[in-house]
């Protein structure tokens, strides 16, 4: 499976520029084991990722829509082989990714294509075995001047699913610019390959997959993810593809009579439970290292299941801990991301992860947005309510921001009053938390409340 984005770099164009830089990053999975048969280079595992040399993967990205005669021979054709980022010996799949950055004349739509054959051996509601991925490049400007950013979207190359239920597939998109985005079915051959047909129920936005695994085997999805303007008009759109594996239904040794000493196995999926939640954005800096701490659990009590793995989908240059127990409980496991994003990896990445237990049974895929040398908001000085001398029961309080915000999805985000020491910051002391949850987010605006606050009169004041 794979998917194909591209951005804009604003800052390094101006308007009278006729061409424009445009970087087209590409993820593709690829069976781990036919490195070595297909493409004589080292297998992904800790070490060649490191190294470098585990570069896989074949085909190239074809320019194909009308307009690519503009190119002359420049910029046609595009390599797909990327660098390995990600890897699973258990379940024989290996992922990474690859940027090019390719000149492209102002004020035109190109469509870029990766089609080959074949696919794994897929059940029958797949019309054929090949694949094709499209993405729609447009150089126009926006209505604002600036140019537009493809939305981006990553998933695990396998979910795992178990035969007999129905499913709710979360497919993670986000957009830097900030425009609606939706998701939806490939609607051909020529837009998608041989998956096109629909596998369930889609809902557009957020994007999830309704699944109704009735059959042993692996499916085969094929999305197109698309933004649009204010006004609803199409922007770009990029593809999504990625498998389905619908396993048996797990063999009950609760009661097994062979070593009744042995705890019984657990026979939920794993979950993640860390500190970000589903689709938080995260913002980073370049050159600068950021630490994610990645916690699962087994959500079963006095069990012999163990977690095997945490499955990741990573940018180039992250590196993985191992994964180790925690201290303080038996079903709880915790693994550490690290990252130092480089200066030309700029823009949104998305990280994925999905804890995979000793019984096979793999938990659903929680991903998180991480934002490169994007500016953070900036509180506006002066926009404060209320500020000065307040009565006791004041709770309602507001301030301003210099951009557009969203709520932030971080399990542990708060407003504090602090009581400041004039004489010495460092006695300064808090004296109420407010929860990100019990605020309101209005464009550039908070809102947030101190309900059953009575507020003490002292020498010094209170401050946000």
């Amino acid at each position: 499976g794979g998917s194909v984005s591209w951005s804009i770099r604003e800052v390094d164009y101006s308007a009278i520029d006729s061409t424009v830089g445009v970087r087209i990053s590409q993820r593709h999975s690829w069976r781990r084991s036919a490195a070595i048969d297909f493409w004589s280079v080292p297998e992904c595992d800790v070490d060649t990722i490191h190294n470098g040399s585990a570069i896989i993967g074949e085909g190239s990205l074809n320019c194909i829509s009308d307009e690519c005669s503009r190119l002359g021979n420049s910029y046609l054709s595009i390599p797909t082989r990327v660098s390995c980022t990600d890897f699973s010996i258990e379940y024989d799949y290996a992922s990474g990714e690859a940027y090019h950055m390719i000149q492209l004349p102002v004020g035109y739509q190109f469509t870029y294509s990766f089609s080959s054959c074949c696919w794994i051996s897929l059940l029958p509601t797949s019309q054929s075995s090949s694949w094709k991925l499209n993405v729609t490049i447009n150089t126009n400007r926006r209505a604002n001047g600036r140019f537009n950013n493809a939305p981006v979207s990553t998933m695990n190359p396998t979910v795992q699913l178990r035969v007999g239920q129905v499913h709710v597939i979360h497919i993670p998109m986000v957009d830097s610019d900030g425009d609606k985005v939706r998701c939806r079915w490939g609607y051909d051959e020529f837009e998608v390959g041989g998956i096109y047909s629909a596998k369930g129920d889609l809902r557009s936005n957020p994007c999830e997959l309704t699944y109704n695994a009735t059959m042993i085997g692996y499916e085969g999805v094929a999305l197109v993810i698309e933004d649009f303007d204010t006004n609803d008009a199409l922007l770009s759109s990029i593809p999504l593809q990625f498998l389905i594996q619908i396993i048996d239904a797990p063999i009950d040794n609760n009661e097994s009579t062979v070593s009744p000493l042995l705890p019984p196995s657990c026979h939920i999926p794993p979950v993640y439970v860390g500190d970000w939640q589903r689709d938080a954005c995260i913002g980073v800096n370049s050159n600068s290292t950021i630490d994610l701490r990645i916690v699962v659990e087994i959500p079963c009590q006095n069990t012999s299941t163990k977690i095997q793995d945490i499955l990741t989908i990573s940018p180039q240059g992250m590196t993985k801990s191992n994964i180790a127990q925690d201290s303080m409980s038996s079903n709880t496991y915790i693994m550490y991301l690290q990252w130092q994003p480089r200066p030309d990896q700029y823009g949104i990445y998305q990280v994925c992860v999905t804890p995979a237990d000793s019984e096979g049974q793999i938990g659903s895929q929680t991903c998180f947005n991480l934002q490169v040398d994007v500016k953070p908001p900036i509180f506006v000085r002066g926009s404060m309510i209320p500020t000065g001398i307040v009565a006791q029961n004041q709770n309602i309080w507001s301030i301003s921001t210099d951009v557009d915000i969203v709520r932030p999805t971080h399990r542990n985000v708060y407003a504090r009053f602090i009581r400041r020491d004039p004489f010495n910051s460092n006695r300064d002391t808090e004296i109420v938390r407010v929860n990100s949850a019990n605020a309101h987010y209005d464009r550039r605006r908070i809102t947030f409340y101190t309900d059953g606050t009575i507020w003490e009169k002292v020498n010094g004041n209170h401050y946000l």
